[in-house]
């Protein structure tokens, strides 16, 4: 948060998704996610499990390369 000279706040775009990405993972750890997976998990179950949305799963998801590492999930 940075304020500026009219006295206004500005949001500063890269500490926002640093925020965005922090928050993440400490929510859904990339070890919560294999577990996740190796347990047949969807996405919907995943954010159910750890009271997520499933916006933020799929973040984590994509973010972590968890596609790329088990590609036979079809979460």
């Amino acid at each position: 948060l940075v304020g500026n000279s009219n006295g206004l706040r500005d949001y500063d775009d890269v500490q926002e998704n640093e925020a965005i990405w922090l928050g993440g993972c400490l929510q859904i750890p990339r070890a919560a996610l294999i577990w996740a997976v190796k347990n047949n998990m969807k996405i919907d179950e995943i954010a159910n499990h750890y009271n997520a949305s499933k916006e933020m799963v799929t973040y984590r998801v994509n973010r972590e390369g968890i596609r790329r590492q088990f590609k036979s999930w079809n979460g």
